[in-house]
């Protein structure tokens, strides 16, 4: 697509997705009266819209990760925000001035944050692409409801896959649960949680090779630690084997880690004046909602402190 125009007007500070880190960010920028523009590729709100049930944010006992998402747009939609549902594709400075190439317009900006989030490992597997939206799904809390009383699978032992299976038992008939290693990599809480479902079934020091089918998924196949080959029938499979960092908008600023992530300081800097980042595209330990929310009032406090001394 052919850019349009440019956009004349010099935003005091661009914000690059509107996850709960872009959002937390957006919030505190506008409170302190900059002229801010905030740009979401997809759906304000950020991987919470594909986030089930979360026990863990305060302020709420139980909360459904969509209802959070909204409750944060709203908030937004109430400092009156300037925000455009365009993809980033490039990002450039010249002299103090970021230009923000997207895929309707070019934007200037005084200061950025980066706050693009992470996007779901892929498989790599034979049938992963031939399957994908068509029995393969990266989201649970999305695509869970095609598969009722049906059978699936998921793979991967950690947080997100087990909170993935939980979620399925309630909806289909069978979740195998696969994992390579002997052990599931989560709290004793819900590891209780999974064990006690009777329609969950836990298949462990196993990796999944291959995805069957023809015209619709049939089955996977699977093999164990002692290389035994085993064909599980399923409807469905969903992986959650990690995230990689939407960061390839930045590639030219040789601020990532090896993995990609974006380095940050304690004040969420990178190396670049007028650069910040937040939440879970950053290198940092924890990735969770209530960390990106506190990476953005960071992030954006540090913004408001560089232009503070802004002289083109």
């Amino acid at each position: 697509m052919l850019i349009k125009n440019i956009n004349k007007t010099v935003y005091d500070l661009l914000i690059i997705g509107a996850g709960p880190a872009g959002i937390s960010a957006s919030i505190y920028a506008k409170r302190a009266m900059l002229k801010v523009l905030l740009i979401e590729s997809e759906i304000v709100g950020g991987k919470l819209n594909k986030t089930g049930e979360i026990e863990n944010y305060p302020g709420f006992k139980s909360i459904q990760g969509i209802e959070l998402a909204k409750l944060m747009k709203e908030q937004l939609i109430s400092f009156n925000f300037e925000i455009k549902n365009q993809k980033v594709e490039s990002l450039i400075k010249k002299g103090k001035i970021f230009q923000i190439k997207t895929n309707k317009e070019i934007y200037l900006a005084k200061s950025i944050i980066v706050s693009t989030g992470t996007k779901e490992r892929k498989l790599e597997i034979e049938g992963e692409i031939k399957f994908t939206n068509k029995g393969v799904s990266y989201c649970a809390v999305c695509d869970g409801f095609l598969f009722r009383n049906k059978e699936v699978v998921v793979i991967g032992g950690g947080y997100s896959g087990c909170e993935s299976a939980l979620y399925l038992s309630k909806i289909v008939k069978k979740v195998n649960l696969i994992h390579h290693s002997e052990e599931l990599k989560i709290d004793s809480e819900l590891k209780k949680s999974i064990t006690d479902k009777e329609n969950i079934n836990i298949i462990l020091n196993s990796k999944i090779i291959k995805i069957n089918g023809t015209e619709s998924l049939k089955s996977v196949s699977i093999i164990n630690n002692e290389s035994l080959e085993i064909e599980i029938l399923a409807s469905a499979v969903f992986p959650c084997i990690g995230m990689v960092p939407n960061s390839n908008i930045i590639d030219n600023f040789e601020i990532m880690d090896e993995w990609k992530y974006i380095q940050i300081d304690s004040d969420c800097k990178t190396k670049i004046p007028g650069i910040f980042s937040a939440g879970d595209v950053t290198k940092k330990k924890n990735r969770q909602i209530v960390t990106a929310v506190s990476d953005g009032s960071i992030a954006a406090q540090s913004a408001i402190k560089y232009l503070q001394d802004f002289k083109i």
